[in-house]
């Protein structure tokens, strides 16, 4: 579960003219729906300048919580983009991902599809997260501190809560989908390049949507940080990853098969021989 929305919003839309704030919710919410579709999500609904997005519902994922939390760093620093590019450097949004249980409505149109407390906390505890940050729960975290770096913030009394809830905010991807590649210890964050990293991520999510192949190359001496911040956009590797990758899954093809073959051939083998006793013991 996922809830975010633009910090300041209120200042902008009355500095601006109308035509210009129904531009800028027009271009945020676009952005937020194509992120989260990209990273397998689906958006519930918008809520003023809040987007509310559900993971698991209909279709189910091993690592939906992962995929939440990426989907929302992404747009935090989306929404930061976009304001560069309109000259709204006020511009930011806070995101919060709650992990849990909800009842689900797959036939809901024209009301919400998911209820439930997580969709509550999850509301609430963006109210509480700052600027440019992404904040989630104990379960959240657990879940993807394999992925994702998370500093503790505390516990935190939310409107509607018993009990205060312990809340961590997301730092930064370090590693590939499931923990693979994890970097740990001293990296230097990439600083400088975000036209370029845009660039990488606009060609790794066309290579999604239409399964064409792009060929992006890096080219520095090493130690320069041409890796920074990759696990965040797609899997590293050299030079012939891609050809590697392609190898290892034919030959885990074929071994399959040879496999296959050879447990078909043993049962063909077995069962001729116990029609064979069978024949000679009648």
């Amino acid at each position: 579960m996922l809830f975010a929305d633009l910090v300041s919003y209120t200042t902008l839309s009355e500095s601006g003219g109308t035509e210009d704030v129904r531009e800028l919710l027009s271009q945020y919410f676009d952005m937020c729906s194509t992120v989260v579709r990209r990273h397998g999500g689906t958006v519930e609904k918008f809520i003023g300048d809040a987007v509310m997005a559900v993971w698991g519902v209909p279709i189910a994922h091993e690592d939906d919580a992962e995929r939440a939390v990426r989907a929302a760093l992404e747009v935090v620093s989306a929404v930061a983009e976009l304001g560069e590019r309109l000259g709204l450097p006020a511009l930011a949004a806070r995101a919060g991902v709650v992990t849990g249980e909800v009842a689900a409505n797959l036939a809901a149109t024209d009301q919400g599809m998911v209820a439930g407390d997580p969709v509550n906390t999850a509301s609430r505890m963006q109210a509480s997260t700052g600027a440019g940050e992404v904040w989630v729960d104990e379960m959240t975290r657990s879940l993807t501190s394999a992925a994702v770096s998370y500093a503790d913030r505390g516990e935190h009394q939310l409107k509607g809560k018993a009990e205060p809830v312990r809340l961590y905010c997301a730092e930064a991807v370090v590693a590939t989908i499931g923990g693979l590649q994890r970097v740990d210890g001293l990296e230097a964050p990439l600083a400088g390049r975000e036209p370029e990293l845009r660039l990488v991520k606009d060609l790794f999510h066309a290579t999604e949507e239409t399964g064409r192949p792009r060929l992006v190359v890096l080219d520095g001496e090493a130690g320069v940080g041409k890796a920074s911040g990759a696990a965040s956009v797609v899997r590293r590797g050299g030079a012939f990853w891609a050809l590697n990758e392609a190898v290892r899954a034919g030959a885990e093809k074929h071994l399959r098969a040879a496999r296959e073959t050879y447990a078909e051939l043993v049962a063909t083998k077995w069962l001729a021989r116990v029609e064979a006793i069978s024949g000679a013991s009648s």
